[in-house]
C-alpha cells in the first residue's frame, strides 16, 4: 500500500500447498508498543498465529526473558522486523533470520518501524491483527484489520495473566481498591500506579469517585479517557452505583 515499507523480502514465502502439506499458513501481523492517545509504533511479524497465540507468546516473552520489565520488552521487540516469536516448530525457519534468545526468530532484512495512530492509520500491506504493548496499562491491546484496511479494536488483556478482572457488571462498588492507569487531567498531581478507594461510580456519567491514598479525591471520567484498574473487591455488595436525578 501507498505509504508503507514493503513486506520484508525474508518473511514472503509461497502459499502453494503449505497446508496440504502440514505446514501453518502465515497470519501477518504489527507488534509494538501503543500510548494512552493511540499512537503506535510497531514492527513486522510474519508468524503471528491466532491472538490466543500471539498475546501468549508475549506474556511469555515478558515473564520469562525479561522478568516483567515492560520497557526491555519493547526496546527488543522494536529493535527487529520478526518471523516467529517463541516458535515451537510448528513452522520451518528461513535462513535469512537471526534467532534472539527467549524472544524469536528476527528477520535480517529490516524496514523501518511502522508508525501512526490507531484511529486513523491504515492496515498495513496484508497484515491482519496488530499486538500493541501498552506500558503504562500493563495490558496487550489487540486490533484487527477491517476489510476497509483500517483498524478495528479487537480485545485487551492485562500482561499479568493473573490480574484482577474488572468488575463483574463492569461497574464499581463503595470499597473498591483500584489503581490509577491513565488520566487526562492536566492538573493533577495522582500518576499512573496510585492507589485508592472507590466511593461510588455515577452510572449516567461513567463517573467514579475516588478517595486516592495520597489525599486526592479526583473522580476518574471514564468516557473522557481516564483509566483505572481493579485491585480488589470490596465485600460490600449493597453500594455499587448511584444515579442523578
Amino acid at each position: 500500500m501507498p505509504g508503507h515499507a514493503r513486506i520484508p523480502d525474508a518473511a514472503v514465502l509461497p502459499c502453494g500447498n503449505h497446508e496440504k502439506r502440514g505446514i501453518p499458513l502465515s497470519e501477518p501481523a504489527l507488534v509494538g508498543v501503543i500510548t494512552a492517545d493511540g499512537t503506535f509504533t510497531a514492527r513486522y511479524l510474519h508468524w503471528a498465529g491466532n491472538p490466543t497465540d500471539a498475546v501468549a507468546a508475549l506474556r511469555a516473552i515478558w515473564t520469562d526473558q525479561f522478568g516483567r520489565d515492560t520497557a526491555a520488552t519493547v526496546s527488543t521487540l522494536l529493535g527487529h522486523d520478526w518471523f516467529s516469536l517463541r516458535p515451537t516448530g510448528k513452522h520451518r525457519r528461513p535462513p535469512a533470520t537471526t534467532a534472539v534468545t527467549g524472544v524469536g526468530h528476527a528477520l535480517a532484512a529490516a524496514h523501518p518501524p511502522v508508525r501512526g495512530n490507531v484511529a486513523t492509520a491504515a492496515r498495513h500491506d496484508y497484515t491482519e491483527w496488530m499486538y500493541l504493548i501498552d506500558a503504562a496499562a500493563q495490558t496487550i491491546r489487540v486490533y484487527e484489520a477491517t476489510v476497509h484496511d483500517r483498524w478495528l479494536p479487537h480485545s485487551l488483556h492485562p500482561l499479568d495473566p493473573n490480574t484482577p478482572p474488572a468488575p463483574p457488571d463492569g461497574r464499581y462498588r463503595h470499597g473498591d481498591r483500584v489503581v490509577l492507569e491513565h488520566t487526562n487531567d492536566p492538573h493533577t498531581q495522582l500518576r499512573p500506579g496510585d492507589q485508592g478507594t472507590v466511593a461510588f461510580d455515577q452510572r449516567d456519567s461513567s463517573t467514579v469517585s475516588i478517595v486516592w491514598d495520597s489525599g486526592s479525591t479526583l473522580a476518574m471520567l471514564l468516557d473522557a479517557g481516564d483509566r483505572i484498574r481493579l485491585l480488589t473487591q470490596s465485600p460490600d455488595t449493597t453500594t455499587r452505583t448511584q444515579t442523578n436525578r
